[in-house]
């Protein structure tokens, strides 16, 4: 059973891990919901990052994993 970030804080810590704040996180937002759907479907998660570091500016660490940020938050 996994329990998902709602009510917990785990998705505004995964947010503060990549670099959002209060200047980025309507757009980030706008970006995360743009690629939802294809995340459940087709695309790989990891994609995002370089869409992140381009649209948002984000000093993201190449070396950097999305899901393992998911993963390591799941309870």
């Amino acid at each position: 059973m996994i329990d998902d970030f709602s009510g917990n804080g785990k998705w505004q810590e995964l947010q503060q891990e990549l670099g959002i704040n209060e200047t980025n996180s309507e757009a980030f937002e706008t970006i995360w919901k743009q690629y939802a759907i294809e995340l459940c479907v087709s695309r790989d998660v990891e994609t995002l990052v370089p869409i992140f570091v381009k649209e948002l500016g984000l000093k993201i660490p190449k070396d950097y994993s999305l899901l393992a940020g998911f993963v390591d938050r799941f309870h």
